[in-house]
């Protein structure tokens, strides 16, 4: 059973969103501010976060989000904005889904199940090519994508493509993300 952290300042939707998943979530707890979400996050290590954008308070849920995306986890952001700003925002976070409010039991549950389909379906090595093992490799190495070209003999652009092929497969914004999700996947790459 799959722990999620329920962020959200209003008691009531908080409550409703507990009563709707518990029977196939296990609630690891619910925080009704940004502190105490990153003080049950840490404490708890839920798979599964829904976060409401918009707190009562000074740091939002996407300050909180910014704050534990680094590790494997699922964001389901909860929330009654749904401007084109708002979900530019919210894209640019690993593994994440976004459901307006007001929902019904069955949206939030078909959410959650696809944000746990995401944490249990990685990448694996047959999804890469020969050549995206070797970027992949050299990415991990520390080399800059003018050193990989040069090493891989291919173009820079070429690079650029297998990099941006690598962070859609494993649904990674960044470097640091890319290298570990791929270190926690441990699929046969033989490269690390």
């Amino acid at each position: 059973m799959k722990k999620i952290l329920i962020i959200e300042d209003e008691a009531v939707i908080a409550e409703n969103i507990k009563l709707y998943v518990q029977e196939k979530y296990h609630v690891a707890g619910i925080a009704y501010n940004c502190e105490t979400a990153l003080d049950l996050y840490n404490e708890h290590k839920p798979q599964i976060i829904l976060c409401d954008i918009n707190m009562k308070e000074e740091q939002t849920g996407l300050d909180v989000a910014n704050q534990i995306c680094k590790d494997n986890i699922c964001l389901v952001f909860v929330t009654a904005y749904h401007s084109d700003e708002i979900i530019d925002i919210v894209s640019k976070f690993d593994n994440v889904f976004y459901i307006t409010k007001p929902f019904t039991k069955a949206q939030l549950i078909a959410t959650l199940k696809l944000a746990e389909k995401r944490l249990t379906n990685p990448v694996f090595s047959a999804d890469l090519t020969k050549r995206e093992k070797e970027v992949l490799k050299k990415i991990q190495e520390g080399k800059t994508s003018r050193e990989i070209a040069e090493l891989l003999c291919i173009s820079l652009e070429t690079v650029r493509t297998h990099k941006r092929n690598l962070f859609t497969k494993f649904n990674a914004n960044c470097i640091e993300s890319l290298i570990s999700k791929a270190i926690s996947q441990k699929t046969d790459y033989n490269i690390f």
